[in-house]
């Protein structure tokens, strides 16, 4: 399945988003976590719980930390599937991608792209190619 640029930048614009995200739910996490440590104590620093309900305390907070960081962690696992997959795409073999018309098509051509990629200058092939990639499939003047 080939994506049109505009597919490829959401993808990539997600993944920005979801690393954003991320890291402000982990910062928001990381405060209450605290301010929730910090409450277990006196203004002395004397601990208000002692044993077994301190260590309640600390699990719960704990175990919220955790949770927000499984779930970024999880978010964020799933951009970077979507993020390889277009990495992998680019490496797809294009014809694969045609019907059997076009790839009669392509090879029909194919010695023509090949002059041109042969003997065109880097500028001109370069111009060549951003034509035809414009005409979408139109014939394109030299």
């Amino acid at each position: 399945m080939t994506r049109t640029i505009d597919e490829m930048t959401s993808i990539l614009n997600d993944a920005e988003t979801t690393y954003d995200r991320g890291n402000a739910e982990i910062d928001k996490a990381l405060e209450k976590f605290a301010q929730g440590k910090a409450g277990l104590f006196r203004d002395d620093g004397s601990a208000i719980y002692a044993g077994p309900v301190y260590m309640e305390k600390i699990a719960a907070l704990t175990a919220e930390l955790h949770a927000t960081a499984d779930r970024v962690a999880a978010s964020a696992e799933a951009q970077i599937v979507a993020v390889n997959r277009l990495g992998e795409a680019e490496h797809t073999d294009p014809i694969g991608q045609l019907t059997l018309a076009e790839q009669q098509q392509a090879s029909a051509r194919a010695t023509f792209v090949r002059e041109d990629a042969q003997l065109l200058t880097l500028p001109d092939l370069t111009r060549r190619l951003v034509g035809v990639g414009a005409a979408g499939g139109a014939k394109v003047d030299s």
